[in-house]
């Protein structure tokens, strides 16, 4: 009767490691953790799973024979044998004792066999050690790594739409540890670069944001707290602001996390001369906007708004954007009129717009 593996939960296999690492802890040995876990299991039926972690903890401890002796006693109870495990273990044992290392052939076949009997010939093809005895083992191990490669491609896939989803709903946390599970599984991956950079601007950018929104008197370009007048806090700020200026320079990544510090610290100068570094403008270049306005950079920020809005010119989200940010400009410079006017576009647009509307609402008290 061929045993077609069935489909265990992750507890069950999560169990037998936990047991491992309780056995280890208390025995404080390999071997004896090893025996205490066959006493205990040698007359359990095992599922594919549980068996797999058996065998690969008793393989990687270089325990072969008592890995063969386990499974050649349990081949009869309906557990499902780690035939990979098992045929490596048994080819380590037999070359010790066998003329030439050579592996007998009647035990070879036996064991691709009983692979088949149990249409496992893809769980044996994870060892090479019996190639030589079954032509199809290279060809089920090729159809292994093939398939391996089309479940990581749409396990990335299924990572990048759940991140896209978080996006939408700027959900912060949950992306920033899924963005940190996708450097872990792809570390190598070339999207991950521009994802962790994106994240950090579209975090500071909400911040910002949610920080007008709440102070809407804070979003007016001429209003700003007092600065630091203790010299000695002064003094040690600017040694800290040099240093990470110069840190920046050095690693571009490091430029969001820097300026949104000086931001936090009201030193809306020093964040925009750090975001002047990044060549990038399309990564970082609405929060240099955002700190030019409250450092009252007006001309500079006329020029970054041209060159953002060269980037994407037919983006609609781009054009509003730059749109916001030069009425501020523009009411910075004395151009009143043409600043009220541009925004009242602004909130036209978007009449959810809380900023914009706030600031709007200011201006017109101001200018009445």
């Amino acid at each position: 009767m061929i045993k077609t593996p069935l489909p265990t939960t992750a507890a069950s296999d999560n169990d037998l490691e936990l047991k491992i690492q309780d056995y280890l802890q208390r025995l404080d040995s390999v071997e004896l953790t090893a025996d205490a876990l066959v006493k205990e299991l040698e007359y359990s039926t095992l599922n594919f799973s549980q068996f797999q972690t058996l065998a690969r903890f008793l393989h990687s401890a270089g325990l072969h024979a008592t890995l063969v002796d386990l499974v050649t006693r349990k081949l009869a109870d309906g557990s499902f044998t780690p035939w990979a495990h098992y045929a490596d273990s048994l080819v380590r044992s037999l070359k010790a004792v066998t003329p030439h290392n050579q592996i007998p052939i009647n035990i070879a076949k036996n064991i691709v066999s009983g692979a088949l009997s149990e249409n496992a010939l893809s769980e044996l093809s994870r060892t090479k050690v019996l190639d030589a005895f079954e032509t199809e083992l290279p060809e089920e191990r090729e159809k292994r790594r093939n398939l391996a490669q089309i479940l990581r491609a749409h396990h990335r896939e299924s990572i990048l739409d759940q991140l896209q989803l978080l996006q939408s709903q700027q959900l912060f946390d949950q992306e920033e540890e899924l963005l940190q599970q996708f450097q872990n599984e792809f570390p190598e991956d070339s999207a991950l670069e521009p994802l962790w950079r994106d994240f950090k601007d579209r975090k500071a950018q909400a911040y910002l944001s949610w920080r007008s929104e709440r102070n809407p008197s804070r979003t007016n370009a001429f209003r700003f707290p007092p600065e630091v007048k203790d010299p000695e806090v002064e003094k040690a700020f600017k040694i800290v602001s040099s240093q990470m200026k110069a840190l920046a320079q050095k690693d571009p990544a490091l430029t969001a996390d820097f300026a949104l510090a000086h931001i936090f610290w009201d030193s809306q100068s020093e964040a925009a001369e750090i975001l002047a570094s990044e060549s990038d403008l399309s990564a970082k270049g609405w929060l240099r906007c955002e700190a030019l306005v409250k450092s009252q950079r007006f001309v500079e920020l006329l020029v970054l708004i041209e060159e953002l809005q060269k980037l994407e010119h037919l983006d609609p989200e781009v054009s509003f954007a730059c749109s916001y940010f030069r009425a501020q400009a523009l009411w910075g410079l004395g151009k009143k009129i043409e600043a009220l006017q541009m925004m009242e576009g602004v909130v036209q647009l978007r009449p959810q717009y809380r900023s914009a509307s706030a600031l709007l609402d200011e201006w017109k008290e101001q200018y009445s």
